[in-house]
């Protein structure tokens, strides 16, 4: 399947050259990566028609012969996205074409290069909100927060008595960063747990979502703390999710968030 991939999208390449199909890349690269999860999930066909007696065998010779073709087949959809990427270079205006190539980063674990290429489509009005969720998750800080040395938002985060009776430890507490409430892909994030609360928090460009962003490109940011029962930054548990008021990311500003069940503003 990935030979029919490759073959599929480079000889109309070798033909029409630059001015090749979009199509064509996007099912090449669509088959490649189906076929790496397919053989991954199956191993050699050798192994659905060994004999009871030969499967440790067979599974033995199938591991090791996966791992030398997975590398190929990796190095194969590698080379399809480079060239997808040469091609939204040349036509940027493409939104449908960098959610592609968003998507195709994520599937190898290109996190920030997934996030950069998201932004081109969001910025051409086009989202998704199944990938933004996922690029959110991915690039959510479990680390302690570093003293900012440039702009930064700094505050706490507490429970109400009627909100804690509410949540387990385990529960995820998320705190976004966003030039306004409107704005679906946050600027900064940090991904807590219920556990951790009370919790004083610092938001920098150190955290920021989208790469070569910073948070003094806005005159205010809005805080927002929310928490999940299913770790997914869309699930917010009750109405338990908080809002500050505007405030300046250069200001030195110290906002304090109440978690309650009374609704979503502070």
């Amino acid at each position: 399947m990935i030979v029919a991939a490759v073959a599929t999208v480079v000889t109309p390449i070798r033909i029409r050259g630059a001015t090749s199909n979009m199509a064509i890349v996007i099912m090449a690269i669509a088959v490649s990566l189906f076929s790496i999860g397919l053989y991954s999930g199956i191993g050699s066909p050798d192994a659905l028609t060994a004999d009871k007696d030969r499967i440790g065998d067979t599974r033995v010779r199938t591991r090791s012969g996966s791992v030398g073709n997975s590398s190929k087949s990796l190095g194969t959809v590698a080379s399809l996205i480079d060239g997808l990427r040469e091609r939204l270079e040349k036509e940027p205006d493409d939104a449908n074409g960098w959610v592609l190539l968003a998507r195709s980063y994520e599937h190898l674990g290109r996190n920030q290069d997934a996030i950069s290429a998201y932004g081109h489509a969001k910025a051409l009005g086009k989202s998704d909100s199944g990938l933004e969720e996922s690029l959110i998750a991915a690039s959510l800080s479990h680390s302690e927060p570093a003293v900012a040395s440039g702009p930064a938002v700094r505050g706490r985060i507490v429970l109400t008595p009627d909100a804690a009776a509410l949540v387990e430890p385990e529960d995820t507490v998320f705190v976004f960063a966003k030039g306004d409430m409107n704005q679906a892909m946050p600027l900064a994030a940090l991904r807590k747990s219920v556990a951790d609360l009370p919790l004083d928090f610092e938001l920098t460009d150190d955290m920021a979502m989208l790469p070569g962003s910073s948070l003094a490109d806005f005159d205010k940011l809005v805080v927002v703390a929310q928490v999940s029962r299913s770790g997914r930054a869309k699930d917010v548990l009750g109405d338990l999710r908080v809002n500050s008021v505007p405030v300046s990311p250069l200001a030195d500003d110290f906002v304090e968030l109440r978690l309650d069940t009374g609704g979503p503003s502070e």
